[in-house]
């Protein structure tokens, strides 16, 4: 189907659902309801709401507003704000609007000077903008000058006077000028990354700080960090006092030095401080100072905290002094090569925070001669956390295999009877020497833990479980999902048998290692889909027996009273 014809397909849907609400009594005789429609303001933006919803998923409803654009004064207006209250990708379309613009020898540039009457029509569309997403790769096929033309000719009055969300992405120094007419206060939500110098970003968005609610600086993708230099981290420290509303802030783990994160601790309203993982090469230098100090009377509504730490020794560099009772979710990167000690230390001190209720940690902690495939040393490392009582959601990647025994897991358990989610060392591909858990691991989760639904980690189902289901333990929870990960194992009937016994009907049994695909046709995970298998054929032979036990018990019961008769 041609976009144009779903438009108007999809339009006249919602138009008559609208329309098959109106009461009667209030349009005139012989009037159609669809014809009133059109004359309510309010009925014309619940369409071109819904519109909106779509507009970015296919040219259906794109084309639909544009159409809505040009039926009438009343319907023109709405459309419009509608259609331009989001410019994402290009700014192409809007700077269209200002002058013709063409191809040049520097990249796109206007055909003709810009009049006091082309920025009379410009400023009807700039006055809608609510949000608007650019990219260099996009937009900065443009000659440097098309904005400096701007700036230079533009009226002494806010261009996007409604703007209050602006993302950008691989800034240069030719979007300076640019800067100067976007940058504004009243702007709540700010996501810039990837500048290089001579571009100083942090100075330019100072006129935005009083207002901003959300912050996002830099680069998620750890290959693409940003290294710190002294004028950045000057300009930063400039910055973050003056941050008064902030609730969401999000940084490049390099660029929170010791002088930064005290400030961040005292922001009244941070409730999410998340620093990027970045690589090792770009960690933090030696120039600046940092620690994780968390002070007596710091983050008073922090909820989610993300940190990375490239330290051999990060518990030297971790100190908490205030327990934070508001905060729920934590995630950490350890990214350092720490030793177990190390590692076991820096847990110590992340046990203060006792209201955790979620806690990620991806790491490489190893030890001399693959010390941590000791289960007890490899529990050494998490015995700490079992403090934090609280404790819903808990994954824990490591780069090398550590190992842990089934009265471990009996002890997790025990510590957080209200899991609901636990993966341990999900990428591991661990062979048959290096974990020592067993299927009765299981048993402790489904016995102590009532809430849990997601369960991965691997075990060693090569050797036969020492403990077996009682008559009544089973996972509480119907759709619970065990993924084995890449569990080593010889025998998928005797497995099959044994979960068949404490997975509900509506539970599933899989095999899928977080991010190696290869793995995907390994001889493990066909045995595992064979134990899936013989699963649902133990559970349709239960369904039978169940079945025909109830018709024996009817016929015996009618029997009987046949007799009695």
């Amino acid at each position: 189907m041609h976009p144009l014809t779903y438009s108007f397909l999809h339009l006249r849907s919602s138009f008559s659902k609208i329309a098959a609400r109106l009461d009667s009594s209030h349009k005139p005789r012989g009037s159609p309801a669809s014809t009133e429609v059109w004359k309510i303001p309010e009925l014309v933006a619940l369409i071109a709401s819904e519109l909106e919803c779509h507009k970015y998923k296919d040219n259906g409803p794109m084309a639909a507003l544009s159409c809505l654009a040009q039926v009438n004064r009343t319907v023109s207006s709405i459309a419009l704000a509608v259609l331009y209250s989001d410019i994402r990708g290009s700014l192409l379309n809007l700077l269209s609007i200002l002058s013709p613009i063409a191809p040049s020898n520097t990249g796109f540039a206007f055909t003709r000077p810009l009049e006091k009457s082309d920025w009379e029509r410009f400023l009807n569309y700039t006055r809608l903008v609510k949000e608007i997403r650019f990219s260099h790769k996009k937009d900065f096929a443009y000659s440097p000058e098309i904005f400096s033309v701007m700036d230079a000719s533009r009226p002494s009055i806010v261009l996007f006077p409604a703007l209050k969300r602006l993302s950008g992405h691989e800034l240069s120094s030719s979007m300076e000028p640019m800067y100067r007419f976007l940058f504004r206060t009243g702007i709540i939500s700010l996501d810039l990354d990837h500048w290089t110098p001579p571009s100083r970003v942090l100075q330019n968005i100072r006129i935005t700080s009083s207002s901003l609610i959300e912050l996002k600086l830099g680069c998620y993708l750890p290959s693409q960090a940003m290294a710190l230099d002294a004028l950045t981290h000057s300009e930063l420290v400039a910055l973050v006092p003056e941050l008064v509303l902030i609730e969401e802030i999000a940084l490049p783990a390099s660029f929170v030095t010791s002088a930064v994160f005290e400030m961040l601790s005292q922001k009244r309203y941070l409730r999410v401080l998340e620093l990027y993982p970045e690589e090792t090469a770009a960690s933090h230098s030696d120039l600046f100072e940092y620690a994780f100090d968390f002070p007596d009377s710091g983050f008073a509504a922090l909820r989610s905290i993300t940190l990375q730490e490239t330290s051999s020794k990060p518990h030297e560099r971790l100190s908490v002094h205030n327990g934070i009772s508001t905060l729920r979710s934590v995630r950490i990167f350890l990214s350092g090569n720490p030793r177990p000690h190390c590692s076991q230390g820096y847990f110590d001190s992340l046990s203060m925070f006792t209201f955790i209720q979620d806690l990620t940690v991806y790491a490489t902690v190893r030890g001399d001669n693959d010390e941590i495939t000791d289960p007890l040393v490899g529990f050494s490392v998490l015995k700490p956390l079992l403090s934090l009582s609280m404790m819903r959601h808990f994954s824990f990647e490591n780069e090398y295999p550590i190992s842990l025994e089934d009265c471990h897991i009996e002890k997790i358990a025990r510590a957080w009877p209200a899991l609901e989610s636990f993966s341990f060392c999900n990428d591991i591909r661990f062979s048959e020497v290096q974990t020592k858990l067993t299927l009765s691991c299981l048993l402790s989760f489904a016995e102590l833990c009532q809430n849990i639904d997601t369960l991965t980690l691997a075990v060693n189902a090569c050797c036969f479980p020492p403990l077996r289901p009682k008559d009544n333990t089973i996972f509480a929870q119907e759709e619970i999902d065990f993924n084995a990960a890449f569990s080593p194992i010889n025998d998928p009937i005797m497995v099959a048998f044994f979960l068949a016994d404490i997975i509900p009907l509506s539970g599933t049994v899989t095999c899928e290692m977080g991010n190696d695909w290869a793995s995907m046709n390994s001889p493990r995970v066909k045995m595992w889909e064979d134990v899936a298998d013989v699963i649902g054929m133990v559970r349709k032979s239960n369904a039978r027996a169940v079945r025909r036990a109830a018709e024996a018990e009817v016929s015996d019961r009618d029997s009987s009273s046949d007799s009695d008769d």
